[in-house]
């Protein structure tokens, strides 16, 4: 059974004193629980049956079990490949061999998981939608007051992201990346999203998995020699960058830019929670309803501006707003101009029918 036998436990498959090779991803698991667990709140273990995931869920669960936290591992059959389905049962069963508990396998056939091409975008969005549902069922049906969904990332996903995002030209939010915890928003049950490896490599899960006898799948989606490619012909986005772009940047600047690309994220992350703070704070002081004042509002530098525009439709609106309509709406805020050629009056659209519309003393956001 993999190297493994029926009986076994989590805490037994990776033992008192994790081998060498497989520290770097239980010390990574345990930092993590130590600084966001909740004892109200349980986990749920994403599983692709690649090494990094299979790396996360047996790693956490042996720390779950020795800390009390309830958990589940949950395996995604998006089934855009014929062999997809028998994979999965295979993972079921070296996860079970490797003593979880609890393991379900979402999608596959009779599951909502057909998608028009099988991008990474699309597949992505399928995934979360199948996970938070599960994560939202099981964290009631369990009585938790909340639930997180943890996921296998690896800093070398993160540099991808990165790049990916740098060369569609992303604002520094966007280049914040892969963020380690995220509060999606959803109350009652509380669902976040974790994740827990971003700090270690690629090369550290595969080492996890090798010094415990746990085998993984290979996705191929993830080979450059793989029958997975775009609309276009071409391999897809994040396995080129892989395969081919990470291989040249390392060449021309004669060192790894992994941990750079990664450390550029953190940083990006850490000054966008900072600013917004700072935009939350101006935004309640300017606001008074779907209102925003004009004049303190223009006062604001730049940066700080379209934040709280940013927050302010987020409030009010569904759906997203994009970079040029942020800049429209603030050209808005800070034309100065009277006359006839003034902007008091002047309107511009926004998504689902709404539009932002400038008085002579405040902006309002409205539905028409």
């Amino acid at each position: 059974m993999d190297g493994l036998s029926r009986g076994m436990t989590p805490s037994a498959v990776v033992g008192a004193t994790p081998p060498r090779a497989a520290r770097p991803v239980s010390l990574a698991i345990r930092d993590y629980l130590g600084r966001n667990h909740d004892e109200a709140r349980g986990l749920v273990l994403a599983v692709s049956g690649g090494a990094d995931s299979l790396a996360l869920a047996v790693a956490t669960a042996d720390h779950a079990e020795r800390m009390n936290l309830p958990y589940t591992a949950a395996i995604v059959d998006h089934g855009l490949r014929p062999e997809s389905a028998q994979e999965a049962l295979l993972v079921e069963r070296r996860l079970r061999a490797a003593g979880l508990p609890e393991v379900v396998i979402l999608g596959g056939q009779g599951g909502e998981t057909e998608v028009s091409h099988p991008l990474e975008g699309e597949a992505r969005q399928l995934r979360h939608r199948l996970l938070d549902d599960y994560a939202l069922s099981w964290a009631e049906s369990s009585g938790l007051e909340g639930v997180e969904i943890l996921y296998g990332h690896t800093m070398e996903d993160q540099a991808e992201t990165v790049l990916m995002r740098l060369g569609r030209g992303a604002s520094p939010r966007s280049l914040a990346a892969i963020r380690q915890h995220v509060d999606t928003g959803h109350s009652s049950p509380h669902l976040y999203r974790g994740r827990p490896l971003l700090t270690i490599r690629r090369g550290d899960t595969e080492g996890f998995c090798r010094a415990l006898g746990l085998e993984w799948v290979d996705d191929p989606s993830n080979s450059a020699e793989g029958s997975w490619l775009g609309a276009s012909g071409r391999p897809l986005p994040r396995t080129a960058l892989r395969h081919s772009v990470l291989p040249a940047l390392r060449e021309a600047l004669g060192q790894d830019p992994v941990p750079a690309l990664a450390r550029v994220a953190q940083m990006l992350g850490e000054d966008e929670d900072l600013l917004a703070d700072l935009a939350q704070k101006e935004l309640a002081r300017v606001r008074d309803g779907a209102h925003l004042e004009l004049t303190p509002l223009a006062d604001l530098p730049p940066a700080l501006r379209r934040r709280v525009l940013v927050l302010h439709w987020d409030d009010l609106a569904e759906g997203m707003i994009t970079a040029e309509q942020v800049e429209a709406v603030d050209q808005l805020v800070t034309a100065a101009r009277s006359g006839p050629r003034s902007p008091t009056g002047k309107c511009i659209a926004l998504p689902g029918g709404w539009r932002a519309r400038r008085t002579r003393e405040t902006l309002v956001l409205e539905r028409l």
